[in-house]
């Protein structure tokens, strides 16, 4: 066998397939804020191809704020649909988090989905302005989100 075959063959136990790579990143929590912006960042990228260099989302937290859509903290009235057992699964998931320009964030409420709506669907942010398209905010509108991120993913980091 050559050595070009006994490495295909290696990296074949280490690689996840695409279908793989999806289905846990249908379900991905992150819990650091600096992987959160990055993965976020890459998936606007790649949901924006058009966008010149000068219109990407830049690292910068003074200019781009990472939101969580379902609050952190469990509040006592305006749940939506997270009792508080669904709360502590979704509130770190990947498809509770956006990223919104800290100018487009001015006066955004720290409320309920409804509140903070009209500030996501004003976004120059494609993946954050798709938000608008959500009745409300529940598990499975998150669930649902997550997944349309997962199939952006696979564009984003192509096995091949």
């Amino acid at each position: 066998m050559s050595k070009h075959n006994q490495l295909v063959e290696a990296l074949k136990k280490i690689l996840v397939s695409d279908k793989e790579f999806e289905e846990v990143f249908a379900s991905a929590r992150v819990s650091k804020a600096a992987l959160a912006r990055y993965i976020l960042r890459e998936l606007e990228h790649t949901a924006s191809p058009d966008k010149g260099e000068e219109e990407w989302v830049n690292a910068d937290p003074h200019q781009i704020t990472l939101e969580h859509i379902l609050r952190k903290a469990l509040p006592a009235t305006g749940r939506e649909s997270f009792d508080a057992d669904t709360h502590a699964e979704f509130k770190a998931r990947l498809g509770n988090l956006c990223l919104l320009r800290r100018s487009e964030n001015n006066g955004m409420p720290n409320g309920s989905f409804a509140a903070k709506k009209p500030f996501f669907e004003k976004s120059s942010l494609t993946t954050t302005a798709a938000l608008g398209e959500c009745e409300g905010w529940s598990p499975q509108e998150l669930e649902d989100r997550q997944q349309k991120m997962a199939t952006l993913a696979l564009k984003a980091w192509p096995a091949a």
